[in-house]
């Protein structure tokens, strides 16, 4: 039997991303454990792996303190480095790894699939979040050393390929485009019972970065307000990165503030009641192509109106409502819209269910299965 390598990567911080890296190491593990060995890599501070339960191998990078306290035996406190992800997965025989965390770069000798979420400190490189602390940098380094070496390297979209084989000259051969899978479990989510919530409300799950476009969405309820007479509530989750005081103060400027809850960061397993408690998902954020929380939405039988930003109409089909995210009034009239027909609320709740049914978390793992099955081949030109 084959060995498999898993890097789920680093990820402490909870989101959308672990949920979504979380659920493709289960099933991979799952629905592919009787014909792969898996070696799931999870780094020493990575989020715990339970439900493995002996289905998989669980490696960690332990420090080589023998040879260390050898070295410098009178200073205890010296950091150990840990010992390299390559001498870990030869020792296992592992053939392939699969390295699902889009920006960390593991200098492997063992052949690798590089998945990627999008490329946007490249077609959107002057924007603030890529200019602290070298943000930018770091991303383009690694993928530069990344992407070039990578067996394969997946994508969600057709939008997301194109930007790969544009910016770094990969092979197309190489460059696969297999859409991102829905969560498996946000259907059966309860409404959210939370006390703090507004009878009412849409919602918007994002980390407080500029180009979430919190302030168009604010403009926008505005408009619903001015112009259509609704007075909408609106629910945002989702943990500071710089900028969630300038969304507050502008809240306050524009005299809504009354309007909008500022949650913070909510667990994980709260995300999906929230959805199914909400009147709709706005998504106004201006980077993509993959986006994770309209899936979710999606999935939890939420309806939703996303932002027209390329590669969306690729990813979410005709499941949501579309708008210009660069115009609040254009976002205003949709939410109007969604409001006062609850025929289109319920059509694409069930357009949503079929999309997340079609490519589901199983689906996934079997396209990404046949694409082993190519790199298996191809490597018995060369081995027994």
């Amino acid at each position: 039997m084959p060995s498999i390598g898993i890097y789920p990567g680093e990820m402490d911080h909870p989101g959308g991303g672990s949920i979504l890296i979380d659920g493709l190491v289960r099933h991979l593990v799952a629905n592919l454990g009787h014909k792969y060995r898996f070696v799931v890599c999870a780094e020493k501070t990575s989020r715990k792996l339970p439900w493995l339960d002996g289905k998989a191998l669980s490696v960690t990078r332990n420090p080589r303190k023998n040879l260390w306290e050898r070295l410098w035996p009178r200073n205890s406190q010296r950091t150990v480095p840990p010992v390299p992800w390559r001498e870990i997965l030869e020792k296992n025989d592992v053939e392939f790894v699969l390295n699902l965390s889009p920006f960390e770069c593991l200098e492997l000798t063992v052949p690798f699939i590089q998945f990627v979420w999008d490329l946007k400190h490249r077609t959107d490189p002057w924007y603030p979040e890529f200019n602290r602390r070298r943000d930018w940098d770091d991303r383009e380094t690694k993928l530069q050393k990344i992407l070039p070496r990578a067996a394969r390297v997946i994508v969600g979209t057709e939008t997301g390929r194109e930007e790969i084989l544009r910016h770094y000259g990969l092979s197309p051969k190489n460059v696969c485009a297999i859409p991102l899978p829905y969560p498996d479990h946000f259907d059966s989510a309860k409404a959210s019972q939370r006390k703090d919530l507004p009878e009412d409300f849409l919602f918007y799950p994002a980390q407080f970065w500029p180009h979430k476009n919190h302030f168009n969405l604010i403009r926008a309820l505005g408009f619903l307000g001015s112009k259509y007479k609704i007075k909408m509530d609106l629910v945002l989750t989702g943990s500071d990165q710089f900028y969630q005081k300038n969304v507050q103060s502008f809240a306050k400027k524009m005299k809504l503030n009354s309007q909008i809850r500022f949650l913070g960061y909510v667990n994980n397993t709260e995300i999906p009641g929230l959805y199914r408690r909400a009147k709709a998902l706005v998504y106004p954020s201006l980077f993509g192509p993959d986006n994770l929380p309209p899936m979710e939405a999606l999935a939890a039988g939420c309806p939703a109106i996303v932002a027209d930003i390329p590669g969306a109409r690729d990813q979410l089909k005709n499941a949501v409502l579309y708008f210009d995210p660069y115009d609040p009034s254009d976002l205003a009239k949709k939410i109007f819209d969604l409001l006062k027909s609850r025929s289109r609320a319920r059509n694409l709740v069930k357009k949503g269910f079929q999309l997340a049914r079609k490519n589901s978390m199983e689906n996934y793992v079997r396209k990404t299965d046949a694409i082993l099955q190519r790199l298996f081949l191809e490597k018995k030109c060369w081995t027994e």
